[in-house]
């Protein structure tokens, strides 16, 4: 059988150093915790304990925190493990925890970085962080400032988002 182990990089897993790139830095970022609840905004709200869900451009501070991803669902970022399946309120719950990884983009071209993959404005807001950037199912949102963003994207698409961010 064929060999072609050698065509293809080597995978870097979860833990990766800074890049500096023209006005702006990549870091990979580990949560504690992610968590999925869908369901009734105000239940999902309820059962996360938290007050609001942040959508686009809201600047999201503080732990832990709620991001909207639809309508009916919000991932909870840092806030502790729940237990899963059905809550009493009807709401589901997931932990998601292995399931995104989290790549923060900070610096003066952050945005422009961004704008590459994807249509981001900070004048035209939206409920939800959801977006596609490069063809794949992201979720941006701005973190503690103007110029610093996450980007929480399925973890198997870790490889092909890195290597596109730095080229």
């Amino acid at each position: 059988m064929r060999d072609d182990s050698t065509k293809w990089d080597t995978p870097l897993g979860q833990e990766r150093a800074t890049i500096a790139g023209d006005g702006f830095e990549l870091s990979l970022i580990p949560l504690t915790c992610q968590t999925l609840i869908s369901g009734p905004i105000a239940a999902c709200l309820a059962v996360s304990g938290q007050k609001q869900a942040f959508g686009w451009p809201d600047i999201v501070t503080g732990q832990p925190y709620a991001l909207r991803l639809r309508r009916d669902r919000l991932l909870v970022v840092n806030g502790g493990q729940q237990a899963e399946g059905w809550d009493e309120r009807g709401v589901a719950v997931s932990d998601m925890t292995g399931a995104y990884s989290v790549i923060e983009i900070d610096g003066p071209q952050a945005i422009d970085l961004l704008n590459s993959g994807t249509e981001l404005s900070i004048d035209l807001p939206s409920g939800t962080v959801a977006r596609q950037f490069h063809g794949f199912a992201t979720l941006i949102y701005r973190w503690q400032s103007l110029t610093c963003y996450r980007l929480h994207i399925q973890r198997c698409y870790l490889e092909a988002i890195w290597k596109h961010m730095q080229s």
